[in-house]
């Protein structure tokens, strides 16, 4: 955990902590195998009733504030829990994860360096380099994906780890 926060630190994003709990919509998006909502029983609010499945949602609030506020320019992470059901089991089991998130222009390296947009080759590259700094990046495969509607259909990528989906790389859907 450690070292990939000192990575992705490293590499000049930001970390963010969000919420845990959302709106059934946001608490199910941005997932392979989206699994009914677990919503608490007893929630403050009806805007944090449901316990997140992805670290994506939390981001994307966190972009939208950002633009809000028009600063477009962005790179964030965070690294925490997404809860899953658990067949015959009351509680949900708690899951670590790590997901970053960019947006706008990439920073100059130098002055020779022109500005451009993010894309998903910056992210994905991103990903090989955290991998690789793991250790696994050579058992790593990318295969295309297009199951998660919230996402690019083009622009998405599964990353696959001893035949087990470990995570995805993508680009926001345009619309």
């Amino acid at each position: 955990i450690r070292t990939v926060r000192k990575n992705l630190l490293a590499h000049g994003l930001d970390e963010v902590i969000s919420y845990s709990l959302l709106t059934e919509p946001q608490a199910v998006a941005f997932t392979h195998t989206p699994k009914p909502a677990i919503k608490l029983a007893w929630p403050m609010t009806q805007d944090h009733a449901y316990l997140r499945q992805s670290l994506i949602s939390g981001l994307w609030l966190d972009l939208q504030y950002n633009l809000a506020h028009r600063q477009n320019d962005v790179a964030i992470f965070e690294q925490g829990n997404v809860f899953q059901t658990v067949d015959n089991q009351n509680q949900p089991k708690e899951v670590p994860m790590v997901a970053a998130l960019w947006s706008g222009q990439v920073k100059p390296t130098s002055w020779l360096t022109k500005t451009r947009q993010y894309d998903f080759y910056d992210a994905k590259g991103e990903v090989v380099n955290l991998l690789t700094v793991l250790g696994v990046a050579d058992q790593v495969q990318f295969v295309a994906d297009d199951t998660i509607a919230q996402l690019h259909p083009g622009r998405t990528a599964k990353i696959i780890l001893a035949d087990q989906v470990i995570g995805f790389v993508g680009e926001i859907h345009p619309n």
